[in-house]
C-alpha cells in the first residue's frame, strides 16, 4: 500500500487491472482493435524498412559493380589505343633512334638535345 490510498484499495498493476474492468462497453470493444492496429502498424514499418533498406543495398552494389565494369572496360580499351600506337611507332622510317638517358647531347640528335640556355 502506498501511503495516501485508503485500506483496502488496490495499488499499482491490480489498480490498473481494476481499472480495465470497470471500463464501459464502448471501451472494452475498441481497446482490442486499438492495440492489434498499434501491433500492425508496427510490424508493417519494420517489414517495409526492412525491404526498403534491402532494396537501396542490392541497387548501389549493382551501381558500384556497374561502375567497375565500365572503368575496366575504358582502362583496356585504351590500352589497346597504346599497343596500337606502339605497333606503329617502330615502323615510321627516318625517325631517330632513341638514345640511352644521359648522353642526349652524344648522339647528336636534335630531337634529344638539352634546349640552350
Amino acid at each position: 500500500m502506498t501511503p495516501g490510498t485508503p485500506p483496502g484499495q488496490p495499488t499499482g498493476w491490480q489498480a490498473r487491472l481494476e481499472h480495465l474492468r470497470r471500463l464501459n462497453i464502448r471501451g472494452k470493444i475498441i481497446l482490442p482493435y486499438l492495440v492489434l492496429t498499434l501491433v500492425v502498424a508496427i510490424v508493417g514499418t519494420y517489414v517495409v524498412t526492412s525491404l526498403v533498406a534491402s532494396s537501396l543495398d542490392e541497387r548501389l552494389t549493382n551501381q558500384l559493380l556497374e561502375a567497375g565494369r565500365v572503368v575496366s572496360d575504358s582502362l583496356a580499351r585504351r590500352e589497346i589505343a597504346h599497343l596500337e600506337m606502339a605497333r606503329v611507332v617502330p615502323i615510321r622510317a627516318g625517325w631517330p633512334k632513341p638514345c640511352p638517358l644521359g648522353i642526349e647531347t652524344a648522339c647528336g640528335n636534335s630531337l634529344f638535345r638539352p634546349p640552350l640556355a
